[in-house]
């Protein structure tokens, strides 16, 4: 939705007639460009509807580079759509979004738009729409819903509490929560997911004067695995952690108390 069209919806009165505004944030890369589009629509809101909340009512991402609709006739396989969805959930998570939706359960099989079947797919299901088994994206989507649910709770004064030192070659998104009264870090590169990028290595360093992290582990979103820190070295002031992957979808550095497991 260019934002001129939405400033002239707005000076026309459409937030006197509607609850919410939905938007469609097809992108390649998820976070290209994103959160300044929502700043700008948000302080449009400000003015013009301040009632009114964004809905991000329909996204999603193909399985496979012959996909009908959206973001479709790029190469996209299985394992880097699992990578968008996580990206882009958590994103939305992170920048306040009120309601993030994901386009869809399971594979469109000979897609229709109106004139009967049209013999191709639209593969941005989480299941496959063959055989309805589940896809890397289902699991994925599982593992990011169930760690960032109500109980967890943005904590944007902690963004700055963690420090990522190493050769990354892009500037790493980063954002903090708490959750079960226990700190935790996402972050992840923000290169374009329909490529395959090798895992940087670096050091995390964590200022820990405002939030307790006392058993640290690293949780990686797309498997699902959780991961001790052999390595971490404990100081007056916080933690340093050498050696932690920097990967293009996002990992957790966490409390282990965060993730309510034994």
């Amino acid at each position: 939705m260019p934002t001129d069209y939405f400033k002239a919806m707005l000076e026309a009165g459409l937030g006197d007639v509607v609850d919410k505004i939905s938007y469609h944030p097809y992108r390649p890369v998820p976070e290209a460009g994103y959160r300044d589009t929502l700043a700008a629509w948000r302080q449009l809101l400000t003015v013009h509807a301040p009632r009114v909340e964004l809905w991000q009512g329909e996204n999603g991402c193909p399985s496979t580079p012959d996909s009908t609709g959206a973001l479709g006739g790029r190469p996209w396989n299985e394992y880097r759509q699992a990578k968008w969805v996580l990206r882009r959930t958590l994103f939305d998570r992170i920048l306040g979004v009120e309601l993030t939706s994901y386009f869809h359960l399971v594979d469109l099989m000979n897609y229709n738009w109106g004139e009967g079947p049209s013999g191709k797919a639209n593969t941005k299901g989480l299941l496959n729409g063959r055989d309805y088994t589940p896809k890397p994206a289902y699991f994925a989507y599982q593992a990011v819903c169930s760690l960032f649910d109500h109980e967890t709770k943005r904590r944007v004064e902690v963004d700055g509490h963690l420090r990522i030192d190493g050769e990354l070659g892009s500037s790493p998104v980063v954002a903090g929560f708490v959750r079960n009264e226990a700190p935790l870090w996402c972050y992840w590169l923000p290169l374009p997911p329909e490529q395959d990028h090798l895992p940087r290595v670096a050091t995390l360093d964590v200022r820990d004067d405002a939030l307790s992290l006392r058993n640290p582990v690293l949780v990686d979103l797309l498997t699902g695995n959780v991961y001790r820190l052999l390595h971490a070295r404990r100081s007056d002031d916080g933690w340093s952690f050498p050696n932690v992957p920097v990967a293009d979808h996002p990992l957790v550095l966490a409390d282990r108390k965060a993730l309510s497991i034994a």
